[in-house]
């Protein structure tokens, strides 16, 4: 698998269990499911969300945050003694 299924598929898990989180927080507790049980899937479903981000984040890592801010300045190609 290269790298753009691995991200690919690192997303769809990533985006998946996110809305499995959602629909458990928003969805009614079923009639014969108790609170400590409606929590512990909660909880589980965000150990799962949380471990999807984490693995997105190791495959995709943020650039890293330059403190010069001269390479953020546009940089015309031709110097201004060049042109017309």
């Amino acid at each position: 698998m290269d790298r753009a299924e691995t991200l690919r598929e690192a997303l769809r898990k990533q985006k998946h269990a996110h809305r499995k989180l959602q629909a458990a927080r928003t969805e009614a507790a079923a009639p014969d499911e108790t609170l400590e049980a409606r929590s512990q899937r909660i909880q589980d479903l965000q150990e799962a969300a949380a471990q999807a981000d984490t693995e997105m984040a190791l495959l995709r890592p943020e650039p890293p945050a330059t403190e010069d801010q001269s390479e953020s300045e546009y940089q015309p190609p031709i110097g201004p003694a060049f042109s017309n």
